[in-house]
C-alpha cells in the first residue's frame, strides 16, 4: 500500500505471510517416542510474518531518500529436541 501525500514524498506499509517446505529428509527423521519408533510426521511448513513501512523523499532528480524499517516474525520452525538449535539455521 501506498500514500503520496505531497508531490515528492509518499510512505507505504506491506505485509506477506510466507511459508516453505523444509528439505524432505527432515520429514524422515526418526525417533523413539514411548518404546516406539515414529517419523516426524507432524512436521508442519515454516511460516513467517513480515512487516515493513517506509518512507521515500525525492530530495531532486539525482538524490533520492528511502527509509525502510522491516519486521520478520518467524514461527513453526522446526528445532533439534532439548535445544535451541534450528534447521534454519542450516
Amino acid at each position: 500500500m501506498r500514500w503520496t501525500p505531497f508531490p515528492r514524498h509518499s510512505f507505504s506499509a506491506a505485509y506477506g505471510l510466507h511459508s516453505r517446505r523444509e528439505k524432505l529428509d527432515y520429514y524422515y527423521v526418526q525417533k523413539e517416542v514411548e518404546g516406539k519408533v515414529i517419523n516426524n510426521k507432524s512436521l508442519d511448513f515454516s511460516k513467517a510474518h513480515h512487516f515493513s513501512l517506509g518512507y521515500e523523499w525525492s530530495i531532486n532528480p539525482l538524490l533520492h531518500l528511502k527509509i525502510e524499517p522491516y519486521y520478520q516474525y518467524l514461527f513453526h520452525i522446526p528445532v533439534e529436541s532439548n535445544s535451541s538449535f534450528s534447521v534454519i539455521n542450516y
